[in-house]
């Protein structure tokens, strides 16, 4: 691992939840990233919070902060529309506003 443990702990958290076929309980994450369940409900708490997973009923899946940072990353790649039309998107996470320039504010000298 490279970085803070947790933070590697957090990030294994997410990729299993996002490799898994559906959602995952807090004692089968913690088989697959191989750390102890006290350790799993310690990083799952702050995750769940900011919208990163969601849990249900049958365990833990991406959250609704997961599509913004798919949004937030074409962007920074500057993938124009063009671009995007290509990239997956799934038709029920709604789409950013375009960006608009700011309005000029007229020089009174």
């Amino acid at each position: 691992m490279s970085g803070p443990q947790s933070v590697d702990r957090a990030l294994a958290l997410l990729d299993a939840v996002a490799d898994a076929p559906r959602p995952l309980s807090a004692k089968a994450l913690a088989r697959r990233v191989e750390c102890l369940l006290s350790t799993v409900y310690h990083l799952l708490g702050p995750l769940t919070a900011r919208g990163y997973l969601i849990r249900g009923p049958e365990g833990y899946a991406p959250g609704p902060r997961v599509p913004f940072l798919h949004l937030s990353f074409q962007r920074h790649l500057g993938a124009g529309t063009a671009v995007a039309a290509l990239l997956p998107h799934d038709a029920s996470v709604p789409r950013p506003p375009p960006m608009s320039r700011p309005a000029r504010v007229p020089s009174t000298s």
